[in-house]
């Protein structure tokens, strides 16, 4: 009986080694990485590249999803979002390659194209040249590259867009580099010019609990930063000197008055509530520190939200917003205080730390409440999967440190939860969110 039992251990340990042995193999087949005809075709002023190495990718899948996750819905996923409306699953594109997606200007606002690599040109053309396909929609095709072309405003229509993407396809740009990581992001600095002309080059990779960012930005005009003070972290906190013009806009038309320049602001995020009296409001749970490059009169901007109706209840320390209590104080003329919580742990700031993200990313998808606008928010599917994505997250560390006033470095992680695997909780957000 014993024999039976080691031999029937020394058979299960033999397959076990052939198996593993024959998915190495089938890997490495399916893996192989192919030729990058479309690396050639981006746009020499596309402000914006975003290359996404769909071999390094899959690879990645291939651990995370069948070997750690061992999650079939999510290969179910995949395989719906890719098969072709007539449900034959052929697009004619070889995911297993080189996907750039680019933005380029065009009659003052982007274009965004998606070039790929193709297995089968006249499949990709019949998909997308359909006439029930998306009429803001245009596509190209040259030997074995296929470019997707869509206006971000909807004025211009497939004709007209089939005949730039034919055009883009018609003259060829210097090679984009292989990535670094999965996913290699590169920007101009005429894309960043409301956040000080910064020109990016960042590449984002997988490890086995995380998800990696490592990258630098190059100032066109020299940062000049500055000493500042910021908030003990909690939550999910946010402190930086990168304030891009639409922050310091749209602080101002809620204070409903000119303010001055802002130098840095430092945040604790915990959730947010939405509030269905008479009207909907969402009020954030948050504490901030604002530091503004000249005195702040706060306490005359207040006496005016009270005047406006925005506010109710002030004192020289408080008010009531939506029946909640936010307390206020300018610990110097400029640098002013608000939150739900009275200030606490001020310290000083880095000045060569630009931009600091760290803590816990399931703030930003808790949302309280238990009216109707509530459950309709539920079931919006870039909300769903977010939260299930935050869910799956241990926390997020991302900062931006200035190496001298033209360069800066930038490094991240985002955390998992060790019983999940990067690759498919992205995978599953990308797909449920309907972003991929």
């Amino acid at each position: 009986m014993q024999k039976v039992k080691r031999l029937a251990k020394f058979g299960i340990a033999v397959l076990l080694v052939v198996g593993l042995w024959a998915i190495s193999q089938l890997g490495q087949a399916i893996f192989v990485r192919p030729d990058n005809l479309n690396t050639q075709f981006v746009p020499e002023d596309a402000a914006i590249t975003l290359s996404l190495d769909g071999n390094k990718l899959l690879k990645e899948g291939f651990e995370g999803v069948i070997l750690k996750a061992q999650d079939n819905t999510s290969i179910k996923l995949l395989l719906d979002r890719f098969r072709s409306k007539d449900g034959k699953g052929n697009l004619g594109v070889n995911f297993n390659s080189t996907i750039i997606y680019f933005l380029v200007e065009h009659n003052g606002h982007y274009l965004r194209g998606t070039l790929f690599n193709l297995i089968d040109p006249a499949a990709f053309s019949k998909t997308f040249g359909a006439k029930e396909s998306n009429q803001y929609q245009g596509y190209a095709t040259k030997d074995k590259v296929g470019l997707l072309l869509e206006d971000t405003k909807m004025s211009i229509e497939k004709e007209e867009l089939n005949l730039l993407a034919e055009k883009i396809l018609s003259s060829k740009s210097s090679e984009v580099d292989d990535n670094e990581g999965i996913i290699q992001i590169s920007t101009t600095p005429d894309f960043l010019q409301g956040a000080y002309q910064a020109s990016t080059n960042i590449a984002v990779d997988f490890e086995e609990e995380a998800l990696t960012c490592l990258g630098d930005l190059s100032f066109a005009i020299p940062f000049n930063s500055h000493n500042y003070k910021k908030l003990k972290p909690e939550g999910l906190h946010l402190t930086t000197q990168m304030i891009p013009q639409i922050i310091h806009d749209s602080l101002a038309a809620f204070l409903r008055t000119t303010i001055p320049e802002i130098r840095s602001i430092s945040v604790n995020y915990r959730r947010a509530e939405m509030i269905e009296q008479s009207g909907l409001a969402i009020v954030p749970d948050f504490d901030a520190l604002i530091q503004f490059g000249d005195t702040i009169h706060f306490r005359r901007v207040v006496k005016e939200l009270e005047a406006a109706g925005k506010i109710s209840d002030l004192s020289t320390e408080s008010f009531v917003y939506e029946n909640r209590t936010f307390y206020y104080t300018s610990h110097t003329p400029e640098l002013l205080y608000i939150g739900q919580h009275k200030p606490t742990h001020i310290q000083d700031g880095d000045s060569k730390e630009l931009f600091r993200l760290n803590g816990e990313l399931g703030a930003l998808t808790q949302v309280d409440g238990n009216g109707i606008m509530h459950k309709l928010l539920g079931l919006l599917a870039i909300y769903s999967s977010g939260k299930e994505f935050t869910q799956s997250t241990e926390g997020i560390d991302l900062s931006i440190i200035l190496n001298n006033p033209s360069s800066a470095k930038v490094s991240g992680r985002i955390m998992f939860d060790p019983k999940k695997a990067p690759s498919n909780e992205i995978l599953r957000f990308l797909i449920n969110g309907k972003l991929l």
